[in-house]
């Protein structure tokens, strides 16, 4: 471990990864990204307990009704809104899977 850099020996030691460089920047980010996913989880939660679907509507998520009003709620909007995030998830997917392969990590 000595002949290890730095930055690869606290990867390797610490349970998350630092997402950038900056400290700041990057508690920032996990922080952003702990109160989206514990967002979700309530989101999902809420819906499967009443029964709306309309509330899991990627548009609603984003707040994109208040420019949009059309976009809210259940039926065609959210088809489309599930049909954008797979599409946005499927984006992350093939580049994370082309960066491993790259880099076999």
């Amino acid at each position: 471990m000595r002949d290890m850099p730095v930055d690869k020996i606290i990867r390797q030691t610490t349970m998350m990864q630092p997402i950038v460089k900056n400290p700041y920047i990057d508690a920032l980010l996990k922080l952003m990204l702990f109160s989206a996913s514990l967002h979700m989880v309530i989101l999902i939660a809420n819906s499967l307990f009443s029964g709306n679907l309309g509330l899991l509507n990627y548009f609603d998520i984003l707040d994109l009704e208040w420019v949009f009003p059309s976009l809210s709620g259940s039926g065609l909007p959210l088809f489309l809104g599930t049909l954008l995030a797979l599409g946005i998830y499927a984006l992350f997917l093939v580049h994370a899977i082309k960066l491993q392969k790259k880099f076999g990590h």
